[in-house]
Parts: structure tokens; C-alpha cells; sequence
């Protein structure tokens, strides 16, 4: 359970903490120096022709950082048609875990030129996600009235290097924090799913749920290793990795989980199975606070199945298209 079990799932995840580490740095150099609420105030005139009140672009900023912030800071918008735009369309915002997980895949099965490629392109769909969402939203709820943008732009500053590196430090210890409470567990979960009831792996409870779903999966190229990680991400978007580690049998080294998958999945499956993975299902955490935020279990049932189908059908037709090709 340990070796197996905790060190290889904990051990995978964490091949790309320094990728968290560093997005976490550059996201705090923009915040201190200023800049991030002129950002907001440019982009207001765009934001306004996708149907979206320029404060939004703020939740959407810091959804990028967890898909929680973005819906908390959705508070700071006073329309409820606002509102609930900020906070379904935060859920789509790459957070630092899917990007981690997805970082590790496109570097792992394409050469830097394409990896560059293929990461703007899941990134470029992410946000036509968004701006359908936006629209769909404005079908169904009207807008009460255009609410009045008024900001106070800061003096540019020069960031001081003791608060980047605390708060730099202090989010990333935050993502540790995650993977004790979350990934462990999940790690645990794994474990105890893969090597119960005794006998071969492919006769385990988990080999077994997989195999279940699996006709479903082969709509879109995924087989039953590749849906379980899927389904134990919704705990937590971390745990897809190290999911993956332990159903593969990776050692701790992420670089020999990359191997590992290279020998079993196609470059058009991982990134299939990448397109699903950033827009499907929100986590948990994202789900419950969603609730909390609105007090509506209508928005959080919008909110997966409006993901959930996306993922879905754009799976669909990005495998069955890329066979044509490919």
C-alpha cells in the first residue's frame, strides 16, 4: 500500500509541481505589478461583444489559478445575469492541475514545435467554450439591465521579491496541501480497487468498472485505464496522473510513467482523452462551491451536464475526424 500505492500515485503527481510553481510566479508578477486590473479594464469592450460585463474577465483570471476563485470572485459582479455567467464559465477555466496534467501529456507524446501547437489549440477550444456558454446563458436568463463598469486603476509598482516569493511559495504549498488531503486518499482508493479481490489485475474491481464503461469509451478511442483516471479526476483534477501511475504500474519517476503510456496510447488518444479531460466533469470542490455561491442546484446540474456533453461530443468528433487523417 506504501510503495505501490502511495509513493507511485503521490510520486507522479508531483513530476509536475514545479510547472504549478511557475505559473503561480508569473500570475503573482502580474497581480503585484498592477497590471492585472488594467487588463481587466481593456478587455471590457471585447467582453462586452461575448455577452460578458468586462469585471468578468477577473473570475475568469483567477480561475486560472482554481476554479474555486473564480466562482468566489464572481461576487464582485451585482447582476444575477453576470453572475451566473462568471460562475458556469469559471468551471471551463484551465486551473493549474488540469494544466499540470496536461503539460505532462503534450510534452510526453509530441516533439516541442507540435506540443506548442496542440497545447494553444486546447486552450483556443477552452475558450469557445466559453463564449458559448455565455451566449447559451443569455438564452434563458435575461440581462437586468447593463450594469455600470467603475474601476480604480492602481499606480504601477514594482513587485518586491519577498512578497512574489511568499505568495509564489504559499500557492504552491497550497497544491501540496491538495494532493495530502486529496490525492492520498484517491492514491488509497486506487490501490485497494486494483489489487482487490486477489487474483489478475484484469479481474479487479477497478479493471472491472472500467471494462463496464468501456464501450462507451470506444466512441471516443479511450479504453477502460484511460475512463477510470477520467472518473477518479471529478475528486480532484490531480488525481487523473496519478491514476494513471498506478493503473499502469509506473514507478515513482513521472519520466517513466511518460514511457509507459507511450507504449500504450496513441498521440490522437492522448489527445482525445486531453480534450475530454479539460472540459468535462468540474471537481467536487468546484461543484460544492458552485452550490454555495448560488444556492441553486440547477446551476451545478448546468454545470456538469453542460460539460459533460461537451466533452462527450467534441471527443466524439475529434477521434472519429482524426482517424480520417491520421
Amino acid at each position: 500500500l506504501l510503495v505501490d500505492g502511495i509513493i507511485k500515485g503521490v510520486g507522479a503527481t508531483m513530476g509536475f509541481l514545479p510547472q504549478m510553481a511557475v505559473f503561480f510566479l508569473f500570475y503573482t508578477l502580474i497581480q503585484d505589478s498592477g497590471y492585472l486590473v488594467r487588463v481587466v479594464f481593456l478587455v471590457d469592450r471585447v467582453m462586452s461583444a461575448l455577452g460578458m460585463n468586462g469585471k468578468t474577465f477577473l473570475p475568469l483570471v483567477l480561475g486560472c489559478s482554481c476554479n474555486v476563485n473564480g466562482i468566489l470572485a464572481s461576487r464582485i459582479l451585482s447582476s444575477r445575469y453576470d453572475r451566473t455567467v462568471a460562475i458556469l464559465v469559471s468551471s471551463y477555466a484551465p486551473c493549474p492541475a488540469r494544466l499540470g496534467v496536461m503539460v505532462f501529456l503534450v510534452s510526453a507524446f509530441f516533439p516541442s514545435t507540435l506540443a506548442t501547437v496542440v497545447m494553444l489549440s486546447l486552450l483556443g477550444i477552452s475558450l469557445c467554450l466559453m463564449v458559448l456558454v455565455a451566449f447559451v446563458v443569455s438564452l434563458f436568463i435575461p440581462r437586468d439591465g447593463e450594469s455600470s463598469f467603475l474601476m480604480e486603476l492602481p499606480p504601477y509598482q514594482k513587485p518586491k521579491f519577498q512578497s512574489l516569493a511568499t505568495s509564489t511559495g504559499w500557492m504552491t504549498l497550497n497544491f501540496v496541501h491538495r494532493i495530502r488531503n486529496v490525492i492520498i486518499a484517491a492514491s488509497v482508493v486506487m490501490w485497494c480497487l486494483s489489487n482487490f479481490p486477489e487474483g489478475p489485475f484484469d479481474q479487479s474491481y477497478i479493471a472491472r468498472i472500467g471494462q463496464v464503461l468501456e464501450p462507451v469509451g470506444r466512441l471516443l478511442g479511450l479504453n477502460w485505464q484511460l475512463i477510470v483516471a477520467l472518473l477518479l479526476g471529478i475528486a480532484a483534477k490531480e488525481s487523473a496522473l496519478s491514476s494513471l501511475g498506478i493503473i499502469y504500474h509506473a514507478a515513482q519517476d513521472s519520466g517513466n510513467l511518460a514511457d509507459i503510456l507511450l507504449r500504450n496510447i496513441s498521440p490522437l488518444t492522448a489527445f482525445t482523452f486531453l480534450l475530454v479531460y479539460m472540459i468535462y466533469t468540474p471537481c467536487v470542490t468546484t461543484l460544492v462551491t458552485m452550490y454555495q455561491e448560488t444556492k441553486d442546484w440547477r446551476i451545478v446540474f448546468y454545470g456538469i451536464a453542460g460539460s459533460f456533453l461537451s466533452a462527450l461530443l467534441l471527443g466524439i468528433l475529434v477521434y472519429n475526424l482524426g482517424q480520417m487523417f491520421f
